[in-house]
């Protein structure tokens, strides 16, 4: 067990780490290609992929689209989806190993309440957009996977962090922590998670623009 919590905590990590960040700019890459054949240069479409990130990023039109209180619950979710994950003791530690710099960290109590409001918002977000029929048509099966992975790394972190609350004996909290977490990572870049923040709108103008020109 010793073995396969350094081995998920330290090489899977940082095999996990190089895939989502690789994963991600390849995205990225990809879709501004996509544009770049539409509008006819590349720099058009990595313009339209940044504006398309900071469009995404833009809570009042995100609500506009899905509605406000899955836009509220995204808001606590993706907050402490930053905060814990980068600035908990723990993994600053993790962190600090793995790029060997000085991590800083957020005091435990701010932590340990972001954990608490993050497992609820991502359980009321997983069953909001399960119930919503707009939501599930443009979902693949893989889809889901983000969000079901990081509410299993956030409950068996704070089962980790909080023993004596535990049913799980610790070292069996840890590996499900750090293995869907690791899973975590390396699934984001091929979900619809990462196909919308890097470019959703300049996408499907691009097919749009392309149809019409071939009719």
């Amino acid at each position: 067990m010793e073995a396969l919590l350094e081995f998920s905590s330290g090489p899977l990590f940082r095999l996990a780490l190089v895939v989502a960040g690789l994963g991600m700019i390849a995205q990225f890459v990809q879709n501004a290609l996509v544009v770049a054949r539409s509008s006819g240069t590349v720099k058009a479409g990595i313009r339209a992929s940044l504006k398309a990130v900071v469009a995404w990023l833009n809570p009042v039109s995100r609500a506009r689209k899905w509605g406000l209180v899955g836009e509220v619950l995204t808001v606590f979710v993706v907050a402490g989806v930053i905060v814990v994950p980068l600035f908990y003791l723990g993994h600053a530690r993790l962190w600090g190993r793995t790029l060997f710099l000085d991590w800083p960290v957020v005091p435990a109590e701010i932590s340990d309440l972001l954990t608490k409001l993050t497992m609820v918002a991502l359980a009321l977000l997983l069953a909001w957009r399960l119930a919503d029929k707009k939501y599930r048509q443009v979902m693949l099966r893989f889809d889901w996977l983000p969000l079901i992975l990081a509410l299993s790394a956030f409950v068996s972190g704070y089962l980790v962090a909080h023993p004596g609350r535990s049913p799980l004996a610790p070292d069996t909290a840890a590996l499900i922590h750090y293995l869907s977490a690791d899973a975590l990572l390396l699934t984001v870049p091929f979900t619809r998670l990462a196909r919308c923040v890097l470019l959703p709108s300049a996408i499907a103008g691009a097919i749009q623009h392309r149809k019409e020109v071939a009719a």
